[in-house]
């Protein structure tokens, strides 16, 4: 997973490392948001 133009500098790792926290986050509270609503209609 490790681009080798951004794997020396710090500057375009913290970024990257941030959107990649985030979209993990999103991804997480929609799986959660999809399977509550799940079970409330089951």
């Amino acid at each position: 997973m490790a681009d080798g133009r951004m794997s020396g500098t710090d500057s375009n790792q913290t970024p990257n490392a941030i959107t990649f926290i985030l979209a993990v986050r999103l991804w997480g509270i929609s799986s959660m948001v999809k399977r509550e609503t799940a079970q409330t209609v089951e």
